[in-house]
């Protein structure tokens, strides 16, 4: 069997190690979010009433949706700035960015707006 073809300018140590070097981070910031509601189930379980527990599960629920629901933010933008930053236009990055954190901020505000419609139902 022929032994595969690799081109010496293209060494795939290094290329593993530069794509480890970004892949680590984000694998960590996704497995972290999870573990953010069993620190929480753990503290409370402990306490006397069950409705406690019920509570961090719904309250997680909602965070993680909320959470991966802006995700989109996330990955539509990481392909749009590869392309501007691989065609060499600085102006797109910039204006990708301030595209990004305007529709950030204009959901923010909308989530922080309807937050007491949302907690006066939770609590009764």
């Amino acid at each position: 069997m022929d032994k595969l073809f690799i081109p010496s300018f293209f060494n795939l140590h290094s290329v593993n190690k530069t794509i480890l070097k970004i892949a680590i981070p984000a694998i960590a910031t996704n497995i972290s979010i999870p573990l953010l509601s069993l620190v929480d189930m753990m503290i409370v379980g402990h306490m006397s009433n069950v409705a406690y527990i019920g509570a961090i599960a719904v309250g997680g629920a909602l965070y993680n949706l909320i959470y991966w629901n802006f995700g989109f933010l996330r990955m539509g933008n990481s392909g749009l700035t590869a392309q501007a930053y691989g065609a060499k236009d600085p102006a797109e990055m910039m204006n990708i960015v301030l595209r990004s954190l305007l529709v950030s901020l204009v959901a923010g505000v909308f989530i922080w707006a309807i937050k007491d419609l949302f907690s006066g139902i939770a609590l009764n």
